[in-house]
């Protein structure tokens, strides 16, 4: 048979061969790169932490791909799966139907996708050069606002209490399993066994509490009514709590202004050395809002965090002068009751950079509130507690968690 009559694969196969190069043994069809991407995005992303180092596989899959739209369909395939809650909770959060979502969901996915298919090369060795500066792009502003579903959160999984150290060889397996396809098959296996055979775990430092709630998720209108019920329901939680530190969720104090700070100023007076943290807005000259942390104690009322990264175009929308800021200049650490505490809002739990930038300046406590009630029915609130456990398990810090969902 003549090499003009072989299949598409095997034809690729042997040109690759004729260039002095061996072919991948993991390509087969033009398709089953992109979906063994999708398939290792769902399941490296599916809520637990036991699976996180799957996502290993993927810079494994895009090094294996022979063509540049091949490179490209495999991380948008891994990024999609992995982001697939994002489509109904946009929906319900915009309020606007599903087409929304699956807009958003897109545009999201080739953002990620966009560098794997510029850096693509034809040479392996110039792909594996590369893959460093690719991963380090998507970790990083500006496409780290969107730089979720990154491989190197599973450093917390692989390295428990190892810190920067574990970051950096989690970087450097990213590369080796990379660069040896077979090894990597039968390598990741082993690291999800291990991970299932001892799981990782975060515990709040004595003394603290976290405490998750079920409001309605706020879409655009404001209940006064339903707010000030809420807001008397959390003032009881904090009396019956014994907790040195009481945190409630994002967004549990709503507007911060002076009637909500009426509100707890009766209950501020009794708290003597106990403190609360509230999730609040705080309204800003212009029309713009903050998304902020807010300590009620002694001597006052603070705002001791400012949201670094609101969630792209639902929250901060830079040319809309009434949506949040971002306020990359906060301080990513405060301190409270002893400890050097790094807060993570929401959707700063899912990316990299915010965190790396708290760890740099070492807490003792890893802070994560948010408001998921308008994912609660998506794989999103999961993959959010799943990414903040791995995070507070790779540097030892204590973790106290407060979510509405």
């Amino acid at each position: 048979m003549s090499t003009l009559s072989r299949p598409n694969a095997a034809r690729r196969a042997l040109d690759v061969r004729a260039r002095g190069k061996a072919p991948d043994p993991l390509v087969h069809s033009d398709w089953t790169l992109p979906v063994l991407g999708a398939l290792v995005g769902a399941a490296a992303w599916s809520g637990h932490t036991a699976t996180l180092p799957l996502a290993l596989a993927f810079p494994a899959l895009w090094i294996a791909t022979t063509r540049r739209t091949h490179g490209g369909l495999v991380a948008l395939a891994y990024y999609l799966a992995a982001s697939r809650g994002l489509p109904a909770g946009a929906a319900t959060f915009f309020g606007q139907g599903l087409y929304t979502g699956l807009l958003l969901w897109a545009l999201a996915g080739l953002t990620l996708a966009l560098p794997y298919g510029l850096l693509w090369s034809p040479e392996r060795t110039r792909r594996l050069h590369r893959l460093p500066v690719i991963l380090l792009i998507v970790a990083l502003p500006p496409l780290g606002i969107v730089g979720w579903a990154h491989p190197v959160t599973a450093a917390g999984i692989l390295f428990p209490g190892a810190g920067w150290l574990g970051l950096g060889l989690t970087s450097v397996l990213i590369v080796a399993l990379a660069r040896c396809p077979r090894a990597a098959r039968r390598v990741i296996p082993l690291l999800v066994l291990k991970a299932l055979a001892v799981p990782v775990a975060a515990a709040a430092p004595p003394g603290w509490q976290g405490i998750h709630t079920r409001f309605a998720a706020d879409t655009g209108t404001r209940d006064f009514l339903r707010d000030y019920f809420r807001q008397q329901d959390l003032i009881r939680r904090v009396r019956e709590s014994r907790a040195q530190v009481v945190v409630f969720p994002e967004s549990a104090a709503g507007r911060w202004n002076d009637d909500t700070r009426a509100l707890w100023e009766p209950l501020r007076r009794t708290l003597g050395s106990r403190a609360v943290l509230l999730g609040a807005e705080r309204l800003l000259p212009g029309g713009r809002y903050e998304n902020v942390i807010v300590r009620l104690g002694r001597p006052g009322d603070t705002v001791v965090y400012r949201q670094r990264q609101p969630v792209p175009l639902s929250m901060w929308r830079p040319w809309d002068s009434e949506g949040a800021r971002a306020a990359w200049d906060a301080a990513p650490v405060f301190e409270l009751a002893g400890q050097r505490v790094a807060p993570l809002i929401c959707y700063e739990q899912f990316l990299i950079w915010p965190v790396l930038q708290s760890m740099w300046q070492r807490p003792g406590v890893l802070l994560a509130i948010g408001n998921g009630g308008w994912a609660e029915r998506t794989s999103i609130p999961a993959l959010e507690r799943v990414a903040v456990t791995a995070w507070a398990a790779l540097f030892g810090t204590a973790l106290v968690s407060a979510m509405n969902l």
